[in-house]
């Protein structure tokens, strides 16, 4: 009878729901009790190798379990499976590592790399576009569903022209169970678009669908998304390579499956294509002298005093702007929403925190290339400028 009476008790132990198991958590606690009911070794050490733990090994967690009773294999199972979570938690700057199901950006910084995850950011899609010009078309014009996201920036940034990805998925081939990934169902970034949004003051946004009378159709415009290559490093992780350089902007990964998955992972460029800049550097360093009369270069002060005194013909205006690479030389800064700059200006910059107007005039510089937002400028003296420096722009115009 007290043997029936196990077998049930066991039966109910091991063949719960998934979402149950998902759930329950082990540890010493678990494995005292579960001892003084009298189960098996057997039966504890399977429970222990399929399900989570938080087991402490240490001395005086050891020798309690040993005091309650718990044999020796109990604990060898114990301690081999703490060992075994800390041998395979995530080595954040080894790509194939485990890790947590998702998307992973590489970046490198001072010859180490590691990697940053792209947090989900769920997205609504209450915002339609063309809904008047599809009523007085009788449904023939195109009606467009959005997803928009929340904030105008993406927290994560990237700050290559061509970033790397990882994607990890814990359903490693078709076919599997795939309750608990990251999109449900996704098995490869053969699923996903890479798509640039359109940037709003409070959102950003992408088009998902569209469809009138006659015809419906599902993804991102084709305007908008941008290529990449994946590489299978081996079963469930892929190393995601862009193809053509991203300008600056906001992007996101987007699951174009069959199953609806509210959720895309975001990311923002702040980048500059490095031939860009190479190629403006170059220029400039080898753009040959004229053969006519030189005309002698002026010096520092002679060129802070003809920006400080040509105001009786140009106008002088002060701009905000952030640091977002800086190459010898060479500043590339991020402006403020609602402020502009045009090749050729001459600035002057400063620290946002000493203003314009501070003993230290600026160090002088020019632009030599815009990109909406974002700009090359070459200072014209030393600085010791650094990447996330908010600045004081005075340009002339």
């Amino acid at each position: 009878m007290m043997k029936a009476f196990f077998t049930s008790l066991t039966c109910l132990l091991f063949f719960f729901s998934d979402a149950q198991a998902q759930k329950e958590t082990l540890t010493n606690t678990s494995i005292i009790e579960l001892t003084n009911l009298g189960f098996g070794e057997d039966v504890i050490i399977e429970k222990i190798q399929h399900s989570k733990h938080d087991f402490n090994i240490s001395l005086p967690g050891l020798k309690k379990l040993k005091e309650a009773g718990v044999s020796d294999a109990v604990i060898k199972a114990m301690v081999a499976a703490r060992e075994a979570e800390e041998t395979q938690e995530s080595d954040l700057s080894n790509p194939l590592s485990p890790q947590e199901p998702g998307i992973y950006y590489w970046t490198t910084k001072q010859g180490r790399g590691r990697l940053l995850q792209l947090e989900p950011t769920v997205y609504s899609q209450g915002k339609t576009g063309g809904w008047l010009e599809s009523q007085l078309t009788y449904g023939l014009a195109k009606t467009k569903v959005k997803a928009v996201a929340p904030r105008p920036r993406a927290r994560l940034r990237v700050t290559e022209a061509r970033p790397v990805f990882y994607f990890y998925f814990e359903q490693k081939n078709p076919g599997l169970s795939y309750a608990h990934s990251f999109i449900d169902g996704a098995v490869s970034p053969n699923e996903f678009v890479l798509v640039k949004m359109t940037e709003k003051r409070d959102s950003r946004e992408v088009t998902v669908a569209e469809s009138n009378i006659l015809s419906s159709a599902r993804g991102a415009s084709s305007a908008h998304t941008r290529d990449f290559d994946f590489e299978k490093i081996k079963p469930g992780i892929y190393k995601v390579m862009i193809t053509t350089p991203l300008e600056p902007g906001e992007y996101c990964f987007f699951y174009a499956g069959a199953a609806r998955a509210e959720r895309l992972f975001d990311f923002g460029s702040d980048s500059y294509a490095e031939a860009q800049i190479t190629r403006t550097a170059t220029e400039t360093a080898s753009r040959p002298a004229s053969r006519k009369t030189k005309q002698p270069q002026a010096t520092a002060s002679e060129w802070n005093d003809e920006f400080t005194h040509s105001g009786s013909v140009r106008q002088e205006k002060s701009l905000s702007a952030k640091i977002v690479d800086v190459k010898k030389n060479y500043l590339i800064i991020e402006l403020a929403k609602g402020h502009t700059l045009r090749s050729g200006n001459e600035v002057k910059i400063s620290w946002e925190a000493r203003g314009a107007k501070s003993e230290n005039p600026g160090t002088p510089a020019q632009v030599v290339e815009v990109d909406s937002r974002y700009a090359i400028l070459k200072m014209k003296s030393a600085a010791s400028f650094a990447v996330g420096d908010k600045l004081v722009v005075m340009a002339m115009e």
